[in-house]
């Protein structure tokens, strides 16, 4: 990004200013650690008068969309992380004028009955992906997704939360905490009497082949098929 050619990017210095637990991811994440130095770098480059801006602003979440047909606005303020590790407004707003606002952000969960939440975070409680259920681990419930995480994150997150919450499933049934129980093939046929037919590892492999030779034509490692038509026909297809 900081080598388009007329484009300015604009970072704050104060806010790559680390507190102490920050600092420690830093020092442990080496992407994180190579995120920083790129940063650190666009902070320090003098603008160059560009035509084009890119400003990042950390600390500071949107409060306000402005406008009345359409968007002339975005009122925001300044945040920081309280004592319970959640972040918080602190006020210090200010508007930024614009005319696209593209939001980004995962889903925050919602309720289910039966279940346990908890509304501060919009997240099932858990513990390496382990439900927590009245002060303890409950058994034999595992949560993952957004509802595992909260709205934060991209795919790519999930996916390594994901992979924990297995991790802590398998590890629970290696241990002998959680027994298998039920019949072979019973979900196979719930799913059958809801209409729903599932695809198998095999299909899988034919929508990762489909995909890949996608990419291919336009010079990418790959191009995801986005319609579930797509994805059927790619399922479908022997070879």
């Amino acid at each position: 990004m900081g080598e388009i050619d007329d484009v300015d990017v604009i970072v704050d210095p104060a806010d790559l200013q680390l507190g102490p637990s920050s600092q420690a991811v830093v020092e442990q994440n080496k992407i994180a650690a190579r995120n920083m130095v790129v940063f650190q770098d666009w902070a320090a480059r003098p603008l160059r008068g560009a035509s084009k801006r890119i400003r990042f602003h950390f600390w500071t979440r949107p409060t306000m969309i402005m406008g009345s047909d359409r968007v002339t606005a975005v009122e925001i303020e300044r945040t920081m992380i309280d004592s319970a590790g959640y972040v918080v407004g602190v006020g210090g707003r200010q508007t930024l004028a614009a005319d696209l606002v593209v939001r980004s952000v995962g889903y925050r969960g919602l309720p289910l009955a039966g279940v346990p939440f908890d509304p501060s975070t919009g997240r099932v409680p858990h513990a390496e992906g382990r439900v927590i259920r009245d002060a303890g681990f409950s058994p034999d419930e595992y949560v993952t997704g957004w509802i595992k995480r909260g709205p934060t994150g991209v795919i790519g997150t999930n996916k390594s939360d994901a992979v924990e919450t297995v991790t802590s499933l398998l590890a629970d049934l290696h241990d002998g905490a959680l027994q298998a129980h039920g019949r072979a093939g019973k979900l196979d046929r719930l799913l059958a009497e809801r209409g729903i037919r599932p695809l198998g590892m095999p299909a899988w492999h034919r929508i990762d082949v489909a995909e890949i030779e996608l990419g291919a034509k336009y010079g990418r490692l790959r191009t995801t098929l986005a319609h579930r038509r797509e994805l059927l026909a790619a399922a479908e297809t022997d070879g």
